[in-house]
């Protein structure tokens, strides 16, 4: 079988075979790397991706309406956002709203991650939890 087969065109074949081989490996390295930065160091590149969905869908949803957040950790091992303070505001001003150290826990993180825009499956069982003082609402009738 072999026979028919010039040492020239093997060589080629083997060539191309490592070339294959080298580029399958390099991007198994890629992807096992990517993996590990996310599942072990979280907090640089989920707490700010999660900080961009909540703000976007946020406004999406509510379009008059701005939010900040500030100091979010994702804490996948207990399945809660901690949040360090959170600030509505109505873009006419008449509308405020600013909640301190609150968190919202239950929440499926790998759905949260995977998913492309926030459904309600993914904050259907969360609940949220934040301190008894640290609500402050007004709102003016102008």
């Amino acid at each position: 079988m072999f026979s028919d087969i010039s040492h020239k065109q093997l060589l080629r074949v083997k060539k191309y075979v490592f070339i294959i081989l080298a580029g399958v490996l390099f991007t198994g390295f890629i992807a096992i790397n990517c993996i590990l930065v996310i599942l072990l160091i979280p907090d640089k590149y989920i707490d700010n991706y999660v900080n961009y969905r909540i703000t976007k869908e946020f406004r999406s949803a509510f379009p008059g309406y701005k939010i900040k957040i500030s100091d979010l950790h994702f804490n996948k091992l207990e399945n809660r956002i901690e949040l360090g303070f959170v600030e509505v505001n109505s873009g006419d001003s008449s509308f405020s709203c600013s909640i301190g150290k609150s968190s919202l826990k239950g929440i499926n993180w790998w759905q949260l991650i995977l998913k492309g825009d926030f459904v309600p499956d993914v904050l259907a069982g969360a609940v949220a939890e934040a301190k008894k003082d640290c609500f402050e609402i007004s709102k003016v009738k102008l």
